[in-house]
């Protein structure tokens, strides 16, 4: 029979009981708890056994792979939730050497789709040490992921902007004075990127001459007097550089600086366009002043004078905004009507270049004829921006003009009534003509039929020696006058008759023999015997030859 226990053996062995009780309530109360953090962690958890297969599974875990009940997810192996199988490989091999993994891969969940999980795992073991499965924590850092491809990208973008732009970014810690540049703004000084930077050095990169304008805004913008902005010089890579660059100052709850942040950009390009455009504008402005006469710019929208040259403005000032119509011809709406011609409504209906006449007034206010010349100026898209105008004042050409006008009028009642003159001239010289032919001829004629007759007849008197001589004389005096006459007649006429000659000369002018006989008072039959002769006499009888004509051929 068996010894019974004393009663300190069974109080010993009470308070053993209660021991492991309480232990044991410790333990369950620990699980407890574990299996709560377990369930409500925001993390997917879950547990496998040393084959790697799904055994228990947290509704996070539920959620995050698309599954309703554990039981869906429970006995699938863990490869099975990656999107490819053999991604799960070095996470087991991981597992199995050092009991630990930790990193991302690509899951895939019950409808296929994929997501990026970030986790851990762990061997799991019992109490006397031996693995007894795997543990693992997952969250989805899918749109993490996104948002930090998409805050590359974007820190690509600003790269390439600023290099675009030669723009760049800085910020300076002003009490530890450290200075953190972008690549870009590395570049700009002609430095390697991470190279050490501080505020000495880049005092030290700026042109001396500029280094106190330089020292001055930024101790302005650190007192708070205005904001850091400056143009200075800096030698890059062994040339001038100009930069332009700003910064706001940051400050802690005090007012005291902390940081200043600004952007740095390169403007010698721009500066050097800025440069050449002045010297342009400088030299258009030398140009058009240069001219004698007025020069305008105007807007062909609203008229207004954008520019002017000297020639234009004279001894006026006139204000700003001032249309062409108003400056020009002190009237309140554009010129209209045939009188004046718009040369800008021109310009516009046509896209070419007009010339029109202007009445204009001068500084005295007197009227001026203005040729005025307007042509069209295009921007890029082939519209009129800009119309230039320029008058020449033709004042004096035109009254020159008109002068000559009333000259040429003058010339041409003289010129008409010299030609009156001279038909009147030609008039009188033909008849003169026609009187000394007749003369002539009667001269030859009174001497042949009324002087020569006679002499032939004293010829043959009884004549002393002395008469005859002084008859021979008279009759050699005779013949040298009349030989001068004769002369003068065609060959072809000295066998006619006086009254044969003068019967010639009236056919000669076209006469009809009616005509004839009753200028020459004779009988229409002696006119036609005297024409006859004068055929005879010239080799025309019996020849079909125009009397008329052919005399027209012989010599006067």
């Amino acid at each position: 029979m068996s010894k019974k226990p004393t009663y300190e053996e069974l109080e010993q062995r009470v308070r053993k009981l209660e021991k492991e009780a309480s232990e044991r309530k410790l333990l369950e109360d620990e699980l407890i708890l574990k299996r709560i953090v377990f369930e409500m962690s925001i993390a997917a958890n879950s547990t496998t056994d040393n084959e790697g297969v799904i055994n228990y599974v947290n509704p996070t875990f539920l959620k995050m792979w698309g599954y309703e009940t554990k039981e869906e997810a429970a006995g699938n192996p863990v490869p099975y939730f990656f999107q490819n199988a053999d991604d799960a490989i070095p996470v087991l091999e991981a597992l199995e050497k050092s009991g630990f993994w930790r990193g991302e891969f690509k899951a895939k969940r019950k409808d296929g789709s994929i997501f990026i999980s970030r986790g851990l795992a762990s061997v799991v073991r019992d109490e006397a040490g031996h693995q007894i499965g795997y543990y693992s924590a997952n969250i989805d850092v899918t749109e993490h992921k996104q948002a930090e491809e998409k805050l590359r990208a974007s820190e690509r973008d600003l790269a390439e902007a600023q290099a675009i732009a030669h723009i760049g970014s800085w910020r300076w810690e002003v009490i530890p004075d450290e200075v953190y540049w972008s690549d870009e703004t590395y570049r700009l000084f002609g430095w390697e990127p991470g190279e050490k930077v501080n505020y000495e050095r880049y005092i030290d990169a700026v042109l001396p001459e500029d280094r106190d304008c330089v020292t001055k805004g930024v101790k302005d913008a650190l007192d708070g007097i205005k904001p850091y902005e400056n143009e200075h010089r800096i030698v890059c890579n062994g040339e001038v550089r100009i930069h332009h660059i700003r910064g706001q100052v940051w400050r802690d709850e005090n007012g005291k600086p902390l940081r200043m942040v600004g952007v740095v950009q390169d403007i010698t390009e721009r500066k050097r366009a800025e440069d050449q455009i002045r010297r342009q504008t400088d030299f258009l402005e030398r140009t058009i002043n240069s001219l004698n006469h007025p020069f305008y710019v105007i807007d062909p929208g609203d008229y207004r004078v954008k520019m002017t040259n000297d020639a234009a403005l004279g001894t006026r000032t006139f204000p700003k905004n001032i249309t062409c119509y108003e400056l020009m011809h002190k009237s309140e709406e554009p010129c209209n009507g045939s009188g004046h011609v718009c040369p800008i409504k021109e310009v516009k209906k046509t896209n070419e270049p007009v010339t029109v006449e202007h009445i204009h007034h001068d500084n005295e206010g007197n009227h001026r004829n203005v040729e005025v010349r307007a042509h069209p100026v295009f921007d890029n898209h082939g519209n009129i921006s800009e119309i230039i105008e320029y008058c020449l004042d033709v004042t004096e050409r035109k009254q020159a003009e008109v002068a000559v006008q009333e000259r040429q009028g003058e010339l041409e009642a003289q010129a008409l009534k010299l030609r009156e003159v001279n038909a009147a001239l030609e008039v009188l010289l033909i008849k003169r003509q026609e009187n000394e032919v007749l003369i002539k001829e009667n001269i030859s004629f009174h001497v042949k039929q009324l002087v020569r007759p006679y002499l032939e007849r004293l010829k043959k008197g009884r004549l002393d020696s002395s008469q005859k001589a002084l008859v021979e004389i008279l009759e050699s005096n005779m013949n040298n006058i009349v030989s001068q006459f004769a002369g003068t007649l065609s060959s072809k006429f000295r066998d006619l008759t006086p009254m044969e000659i003068r019967v010639a000369n009236v056919i000669k002018e076209g006469k009809t023999n009616n005509e004839i006989a009753e200028m020459l008072c004779l009988s229409h039959h002696t006119i036609l015997f005297h024409r006859a002769n004068v055929r005879k006499k010239l080799g025309l009888r019996n020849k079909r030859v125009n009397l008329k004509s052919y005399l027209m051929t012989l010599p006067k």
